[in-house]
């Protein structure tokens, strides 16, 4: 009887002690901790440092709090005893001047963006619209006024975006703190744990991280294809581009991407039109290059790395590549030789699709000191596609090549056809004139027969217009609508991923750049093509690439997107980096294992403190228990 009693009593001391230990904490519904599935933001760095989110160095424990405007947000931190807490906010609040606000109060430990209800569900970013000035006869892109670029800040704590769902349990759980006046730092409250620690450090460049190797350089592949004459010495070559990423503050919610998707859908409907008339390209001495250039929308990589192949001469990549007839081979993955052609010859004039919208004009800009042959290409496009040239005292929207290639020795001339005659122009992730319902799908046709004008006009060969259920399958299958003939095909085998650039992988394409190559290998497939069953590019006899598992000739293939200061070894799939070569080079930071964010009650601590308290009462009490019952019986048995 007296070790029964003894044994129990230990138990529930040993329960009691051991809850409050724990600091009387209880998951969110269930036994197990509850993770909250939802994509954040992350450390980027470029050649200054990292911008976006620098996490912390630790896990934060913090109870929740949701704040619906400016006013509350200001008075919550000035007025509260916490010394850390984490905020539910609506996507109105979440600007620069709000985001400032919390990273100097030095208490916020994590953000929680709600998803805006009138956006499609995976499709916004805090990416406010970009603007231009005519500085030294260029023009450079910045923030507009009151813009909501938060892409050029750093945080010190992690913002993770929630949809409707995660929303509102999360805003049941702060107003339950509001009830028990958490603010004063009382119990019992709801809590989040928050881990997202990133393995960089974001006051290093990016040059030092990839030393390092704690991040990696943002990057991907720029499909490509030619027309009419091969591309030989010289040649005289037309360069139509587009670009082919978006930039997105939580990347796995970027990809619609609309803004690219819709010039993307635009050039590419193009390629088969081009293909049935290349002979009389050819005739007339011509080469039109179709590109799409990837990892433009951080540091330009895409378009830096295709005007470097074309100014300074391209080589086959690091590793064991074997040059064979107009590629570069290894045993996983094939690349151009042809641009070391592209190199010698000459590109006469560039043709660089903008932000498109339904508007029924299209716009021509040109740079802000004109030539003569700027000018007389912008009244050639004019004139071809009723376009209305923009005056040059207005400053042109940004222009990914004339950007780059401004530094290069006699650019050529280059005109950018957008949607609008501002210079400031929508968010370059999101453009909320074209969506996945299609609403204004037959402008962005429009915007496509007159892209073959302008073709026409520059080639003296007459280009049919796109097929407009061609542009319409291209952009769907962009947007992710299953309805679209595409989408089973830029997704096959179980592809996922976004419009967004990410971190470079050797012999790794995402989505949208294989959709793309693959595309331009079925546009430009020679009659003469064996169409033999492959795998991969190895399967197939030289000359031919493996173009939706048959083996076809094809002018389409597609380059390296990264800074012209990274280098990669596709041996051994290592990077390094040229510090002599001064251009922007951006790099995403490795997370760390196990980051999330997961809920929890916790009990008030005069609870806690009361369970450690009871737990030692318990404990002293058996001992004296058994101390006192033990001295009983011996002297009752003492007495018989």
């Amino acid at each position: 009887m007296k070790g029964s009693n003894q044994a129990w009593a230990c138990c529930l001391a040993v329960v009691c002690m051991f809850t409050a230990l724990t600091e009387g904490t209880h998951p969110l519904k269930s036994k197990a901790p509850v993770k909250l599935p939802a994509p954040a933001c992350f450390l980027l760095l470029n050649n200054a440092g990292g911008v976006g989110c620098a996490g912390t160095k630790g896990a934060e424990t913090a109870p929740l709090f949701f704040i619906d405007g400016s006013d509350s947000l200001n008075n919550l931190l000035r007025d509260t005893k916490l010394s850390a807490l984490a905020v539910l906010i609506p996507f109105s609040l979440f600007t620069p001047q709000a985001m400032e606000v919390c990273a100097a109060s030095g208490k916020v430990k994590g953000v929680y963006v709600m998803q805006p209800g009138s956006a499609p569900e995976k499709g916004w970013s805090p990416f406010g619209p970009q603007a231009t000035q005519c500085q030294g006869g260029q023009a450079r892109a910045w923030a507009g006024p009151g813009s909501n670029d938060l892409g050029k800040k750093l945080l010190p704590f992690p913002v993770v975006q929630v949809n409707s769902t995660q929303s509102k349990e999360l805003q049941d759980y702060a107003a339950q703190n509001a009830g028990n006046s958490v603010d004063d730092g009382s119990f019992p409250r709801w809590s989040l744990h928050m881990d997202y620690q990133m393995q960089a450090d974001p006051a290093q460049s990016s040059m030092d991280c990839i030393e390092k190797k704690t991040c990696l350089p943002i990057g991907g592949y720029s499909p490509y294809a030619w027309f009419g004459q091969p591309l030989q010495q010289g040649t005289q070559t037309i360069l139509l581009h587009s670009q082919l990423d978006a930039k997105a503050y939580f990347t796995d919610l970027a990809y619609g991407a609309r803004a690219s998707a819709a010039s993307i859908s635009v050039l590419l409907a193009l390629a088969p039109k081009l293909q049935e008339v290349q002979s009389a390209i050819a005739h007339n001495g011509l080469s039109v290059v179709v590109a799409f250039t990837d990892a433009d929308s951080y540091g330009r990589a895409g378009c830096r790395s295709l005007v470097n192949a074309i100014t300074t001469g391209y080589a086959c990549p690091q590793g064991k590549f074997e040059q064979r007839g107009q590629f570069c081979r290894n045993p996983f993955q094939t690349f151009p030789k042809q641009l070391e052609q592209l190199a010698s010859s000459t590109v006469k004039q560039v043709v660089e699709l903008g932000q498109l919208s339904p508007s029924s004009q299209l716009y021509v800009h040109t740079p802000c000191i004109p030539n003569v042959e700027t000018s007389a290409l912008g009244t050639t496009v004019k004139n071809a596609a009723g376009a209305t040239l923009v005056s040059h005292g207005k400053p042109p929207p940004p222009s990914c090549l004339a950007e780059v290639w401004s530094a290069a020795t006699n650019p050529p001339p280059t005109v950018l056809l957008s949607s609008s005659n501002e210079s400031e122009l929508p968010s370059n992730f999101s453009n909320s004139q074209f969506d996945s319902t299609f609403g204004d799908i037959d402008a962005l046709c429009t915007h496509a027969n007159k892209l073959s004008s302008v073709t026409s006009a520059l080639t003296g060969v007459t280009v049919a217009n796109p097929d407009c259920e061609v542009v319409k399958d291209i952009f769907g299958a962009l947007m992710r609508d299953p309805s679209s003939k595409l989408y089973d095909q830029m997704y096959a085998d179980g592809r996922k991923g976004t419009g967004y650039t990410s971190i470079f992988r050797a012999f790794v394409l995402q989505p949208r750049p294989w959709f793309v190559s693959q595309q331009l290998g079925e546009y430009t497939a020679a009659s003469t093509s064996s169409n033999k069953d492959c795998t991969t590019d190895t399967d197939c006899q030289n000359g031919e690439l493996c173009i939706k598992l048959k083996c076809r000739a094809t002018s389409s293939s597609f380059a390296v997107a990264v800074s012209p200061a990274v280098n990669l070894d596709f041996d051994t799939n290592t990077v390094t980096v040229d510090r002599n070569i001064d251009v922007p080079t951006w790099a995403e930071s490795y997370w760390k294992d196990g980051f999330g964010t997961e809920g929890y009650w916790q009990e008030t601590a005069g609870m806690q403190a009361g369970f450690v308290i009871l737990g030692i009462l318990l404990t002293l009490a058996s001992v004296l228990g058994g101390h006192f019952t033990q001295r009983h019986f011996e002297r009752l048995f003492k007495s018989r």
